[in-house]
């Protein structure tokens, strides 16, 4: 689905980054209205979203959080043995997540 917005990409560098603030604002808004709607008392489902909460902030990446945060899911829903319950979807997203830092760090 990114392969047609490839030929897009470009235009995109054409928008001055002042411009794109108001739109990170009001996406940071809605983000943190999904906040109040995570079981928090479940360590399964928070130390992700916890990861993914501040590693944004802190890399200035979205992606770097939300590739962390899938990451560490997977890795603790294998450890409480819960590893068949990750679908397949998930398994390539966080593929394609190791392959992304791997070349990240090269």
């Amino acid at each position: 689905m990114f392969v047609p917005l490839l030929f897009v990409a470009p235009l995109a560098k054409l928008v001055p980054a002042i411009a794109t603030a108001p739109v990170l604002i009001i996406v940071g808004m809605a983000m943190m209205r999904s906040v109040t709607r995570i079981a928090w008392q479940d360590s399964l489902a928070a130390i992700p979203a916890f990861i993914t909460l501040l590693l944004i902030p802190l890399s200035y990446s979205i992606t770097q959080g939300l590739i962390w945060g899938l990451l560490i899911h997977t890795v603790l829903q294998c450890v409480s043995g819960r590893c068949r319950e990750i679908s397949l979807a998930l398994w390539l997203i966080n593929a394609f997540s190791i392959v992304l830092l791997a070349l990240d760090t090269i």
